[in-house]
C-alpha cells in the first residue's frame, strides 16, 4: 500500500511538474508582451487656443523605442532606425516563437535548453522596458517642468493601470522557470507528411504572405485612372492616377465613428510588427511535423487580428468611396483597389488552410483514441 501510495504521489508530481509551469509561462509571455501595448502611463496637455482645449496624451512600453534609441547616442538615420525597430522587435516578441516550443515534446537537454533561453528572453525584455520606461518618464517629466511654447502646457505624468500588466506577466514567467520542468510525454510521430498536409503548409504560406503583400504594399484605395494592379507603401498621385494606403483608410474610417470593437482593431493597426511577428508564426506553426493545439491557436489569433483589421480598413475604402480623398484636384472617383481584395483574398487562404489543419489534427486524435480503445481488450 506504500508503495503504491508512493507511487501515486510521484505521479501527480511529474504531472504538476509536466503542466503547470508551462502553463505559467505561457499566460506570462501573454501578459507581459500585451503589457508592451497597452496605456502605462499618460499626462494631460493644455492647448491654449479659444475656447480652451484639454486632451490626455498616454503612451505606451513599446512607444519608449525611440526613447533607448536616443539613449544610444546613434545617428538619426531611417534605415539605421528601422534596422533597431527590427532588432527591438524580435527581442520583445521572440516570445511568442517560445510558445510553439514549450508545448512539445522534448527531450530532457532540449527541456533544459529551452528554460535557458527562456530566461535570457525575460531578462532581456525586462531590460529594454525598464530602461525605456524609466527613460520616457524622466524625459516626461522635463516636458512638464519646462515651458517650451505658449501655446501648449504639458501636465506631470501619471501612471495607469495598465502599468501592472507586464510586470505581472512578467513575474508569472519567473516562477514559472524557477520549477523543475519535466518533460512531456511523447507520442509516435508519423514518417512522413501527408499530401494534404503539404497542400496546408503551403496554402498557409501563400496566405500570409499575400497578406502582406496586400495590406502593406499596395495601395487600399485608387481613383479610376489608376490601373487595376499597382504596387506602392504609401499614398502617391501620379497625374489623374492616386492611391491611398492601408493608414489613411484606417483613419478615415476612424473619424467616420467606430464601435467600441472596430475602435480596438483601428489602435492595434498601428501595431504592424505584432501582426507581422504573428504571421511568420502561423507560417512555421503550418510546416511543423506535428501540430498541436498550441501551434494551431496562434494562427487562429492571428487570423481573428488580421480579420478585425481588414473590416476596419474595407469600412475606411467604403467612406472615402462615399466623401472621396483629396490628395489632389484631379483625384476623384475613388474605389477598392487591389491591396484590399489581395488582404481578404489571402485571409481565405489561410482560413482554408487552418480548417484543413484541424480536421487533419482531430482525425489523428480520433483514430489514436480508436486504436488505444480497440487495442485494450487485446491485453486482456
Amino acid at each position: 500500500m506504500e508503495t503504491q501510495s508512493h507511487r501515486g504521489r510521484t505521479e501527480r508530481v511529474q504531472r504538476w511538474g509536466r503542466w503547470l509551469p508551462r502553463l505559467l509561462l505561457t499566460v506570462g509571455i501573454v501578459l507581459a508582451i500585451a503589457g508592451l501595448y497597452v496605456a502605462v502611463a499618460g499626462n494631460e496637455l493644455v492647448l491654449s487656443l479659444t475656447p480652451l482645449r484639454r486632451t490626455i496624451a498616454t503612451w505606451t512600453i513599446h512607444d519608449t523605442l525611440i526613447t533607448v534609441y536616443a539613449l544610444l547616442h546613434l545617428p538619426r538615420s531611417v534605415p539605421l532606425l528601422l534596422m533597431f525597430d527590427a532588432l527591438y522587435s524580435v527581442v520583445t516578441l521572440g516570445g511568442l516563437a517560445l510558445l510553439l516550443l514549450v508545448w512539445r515534446p522534448l527531450s530532457p537537454a532540449a527541456t533544459v535548453r529551452l528554460r535557458w533561453i527562456s530566461g535570457v528572453w525575460l531578462v532581456l525584455l525586462t531590460t529594454l522596458a525598464v530602461v525605456g520606461a524609466v527613460a520616457r518618464w524622466q524625459s516626461v517629466m522635463q516636458d512638464a517642468s519646462s515651458t517650451a511654447s505658449s501655446l501648449i502646457s504639458v501636465g506631470p505624468p501619471y501612471l495607469l493601470p495598465g502599468i501592472l500588466v507586464f510586470p505581472f506577466g512578467v513575474v508569472l514567467c519567473g516562477v514559472a522557470l524557477l520549477f523543475r520542468w519535466e518533460p512531456l510525454p511523447t507520442t509516435s510521430p508519423s514518417a512522413t507528411r501527408t499530401r494534404w498536409q503539404w497542400v496546408f503548409a503551403l496554402l498557409l504560406t501563400a496566405g500570409v504572405a499575400l497578406w502582406g503583400v496586400g495590406f502593406y504594399l499596395m495601395p487600399q484605395a485608387v481613383t479610376d485612372a489608376c490601373p487595376p494592379v499597382i504596387f506602392s507603401v504609401t499614398q502617391f498621385a501620379h497625374g489623374a492616377c492616386a492611391g491611398i494606403d492601408s493608414d489613411q483608410v484606417l483613419a478615415a474610417a476612424a473619424h467616420a465613428g467606430l464601435p467600441p470593437i472596430a475602435l480596438f482593431f483601428y489602435m492595434l493597426s498601428p501595431s504592424f510588427e505584432l501582426l507581422v511577428a504573428l504571421g511568420c508564426l502561423t507560417v512555421l506553426s503550418g510546416w511543423l511535423r506535428l501540430p498541436s493545439f498550441m501551434a494551431m491557436l496562434i494562427p487562429t489569433l492571428w487570423l481573428a487580428l488580421t480579420l478585425g483589421v481588414a473590416l476596419v480598413a474595407a469600412y475606411g475604402v467604403a467612406v472615402v468611396g462615399r466623401q472621396g480623398f483629396m490628395l489632389t484636384a484631379t483625384s476623384v472617383g475613388w474605389h477598392a483597389a487591389c491591396g484590399i481584395i489581395a488582404t481578404f483574398t489571402s485571409i481565405g487562404l489561410v482560413v482554408l488552410a487552418q480548417a484543413g489543419v484541424w480536421g487533419e489534427l482531430l482525425s489523428k486524435n480520433r483514430r489514436a483514441t480508436l486504436e488505444q480503445s480497440g487495442g485494450a481488450p487485446r491485453h486482456l
